[in-house]
């Protein structure tokens, strides 16, 4: 004959007196971005045509706004041909924001509100100056966008 004792503890420190059990959690802020597609297409003339970077919101921070801003640019051959003034960075989130370089290094802040339902945020970008007065070739620009929770 086998005898089995089974032992059952209550600990008593997750139950409120009616003896409802709860879970407690902590969920840490987060504010950032996340890169979708960071292959756009630079534009000229007066309008933006070309395809559009992607990126994404990140902020838990109930009614938290967001700066978004450009931290770094490098536009290679085109820096000592062209002025900053003549780069002109459009983002969509749903509204729009247009500017130069110089505006988009203070940046923006947005209410989570004006962020579209899926977080996106679209980023184009075009040279103020027709195309015939752009040197031939390849233009790269090398960008970095970053944001910070403003409260």
């Amino acid at each position: 004959m086998t005898l089995s004792l089974l032992t059952s503890e209550c600990i008593s420190a997750g139950t409120d007196r009616a003896g409802e059990l709860r879970f407690n959690a902590h969920v840490p802020e987060r504010c950032g971005i996340e890169v979708i597609d960071q292959a756009g297409e630079v534009s000229f003339g007066q309008q933006y045509t070309g395809r559009a970077i992607q990126l994404r919101a990140e902020n838990n921070i109930e009614e938290g706004q967001i700066r978004l801003k450009l931290n770094y640019a490098d536009f290679g051959e085109l820096s000592s041909r062209i002025p900053p003034s003549r780069i002109r960075f459009k983002v969509d989130v749903p509204q729009s924001y247009e500017g130069d370089v110089d505006y988009w290094r203070d940046g923006v802040v947005l209410d989570k509100q004006q962020l579209a339902q899926d977080d996106m945020i679209y980023i184009q970008a075009r040279i103020d100056l027709d195309e015939s007065q752009i040197p031939a070739g390849e233009l790269v620009m090398r960008l970095e966008w970053s944001t910070e929770c403003v409260r």
